[in-house]
């Protein structure tokens, strides 16, 4: 059974923490995320307008 990694995988994973370190913002600076897209309308709307649905409910959206 193998418990390390390979020389490769250690330098993605010291690639990939140093690129979120001089990337990631602070949390003051990200404020709190939204949970949900329900607040941008033109997210909403562009899913109403591409979702799939059935033939039946088509003629019951307005967009």
């Amino acid at each position: 059974m193998k418990l390390t990694f390979d020389t490769a995988v250690e330098e993605f994973r010291a690639e990939f923490v140093a690129f979120l370190d001089a990337n990631l913002p602070t949390e003051a600076e990200a404020g709190e995320r939204p949970r949900s897209s329900a607040h941008d309308a033109d997210v909403l709307l562009t899913f109403v307008r591409t979702a799939p649905m059935p033939r039946s409910a088509r003629a019951s959206v307005c967009c």
